[in-house]
C-alpha cells in the first residue's frame, strides 16, 4: 500500500506559508503599535512643551503689564501739580 506523501507536503507547506503570512501581520501590527505609543508620547510631551510655554508667555506678560502700571504710576506721581492732581484730573 503506497502512501502519497505529495499531499502531506503540500499541506506542511500551506501552512508554512499561512504561519508566515500571519507572523508577517503580526510583526506589521506591533510595529504600528509601537509607532502609535511613540506618538503618543511625542504628542504628549509636545502638549507639555506647549502648555509650559503658554505659561511662561502669560507669567512674562503678567511682569510686563506690572512695569508698564509701575511706569504708568511713576510718570502720573511726576506730573502731578502741587495739590496732588494729575494732568488727567
Amino acid at each position: 500500500m503506497a502512501r502519497d506523501f505529495s499531499q502531506a507536503y503540500d499541506v506542511s507547506q500551506e501552512w508554512q506559508r499561512v504561519a508566515t503570512a500571519e507572523q508577517r501581520a503580526r510583526n506589521v501590527f506591533l510595529q504600528a503599535q509601537e509607532r502609535a505609543l511613540h506618538l503618543l508620547k511625542f504628542q504628549e510631551r509636545e502638549r507639555a512643551n506647549i502648555e509650559k510655554s503658554a505659561a511662561q508667555a502669560h507669567a512674562d506678560w503678567i511682569a510686563a503689564r506690572a512695569a508698564l502700571d509701575a511706569f504708568v504710576a511713576d510718570w502720573r506721581e511726576s506730573m502731578a501739580g502741587p495739590d496732588g492732581d494729575t494732568p488727567t484730573g
